[in-house]
């Protein structure tokens, strides 16, 4: 039964997307920007894969590892989610792969189009009061 919810699927698992907060979205979406413009920063941007599938997945309850304890920094926390999915032999292609995915599952949801604001703008049907 399709619910709405959104699924990724990493090697050969398919998982449920669960969005974290906004604060934790956008510095995903930072992390994966500077990762990504920076000279030698592959390395980095398979931390900020890992960090996206741990926040954005059950990968981080699985992994045992908390955003929090690690300084709320998405280059520590997907490093040791990184670990922890290299110790259960997911391929570094799955990671990028469902990483990339997922930032842009977090980019949507974060800084929606103008088109999708006005779609919703006026989301009860009902008639706007006349000012005073």
């Amino acid at each position: 039964m399709d619910n709405g919810a959104k699924k990724i699927t990493v090697g050969s698992t398919e998982l449920t997307v669960t969005l974290p907060g906004f604060a934790e979205r956008e510095e995903l979406i930072v992390a994966w920007h500077t990762a990504s413009t920076r000279d030698g920063g592959e390395m980095a941007l398979r931390r900020v894969s890992a960090a996206a599938l741990g926040l954005c997945t059950s990968t981080g309850r699985r992994a045992k590892v908390d955003y929090g304890a690690c300084g709320c920094d998405p280059l520590v926390y997907g490093g040791r989610v990184y670990e922890w999915l290299h110790g259960q032999n997911v391929a570094l292609s799955d990671i990028l792969i469902a990483g990339g995915e997922l930032v842009s599952i977090c980019v949507a949801a974060s800084f929606p189009r103008e088109a999708e604001v006005a779609a919703t703008e006026d989301f009860s049907g009902a008639a706007a009061a006349k000012g005073t």
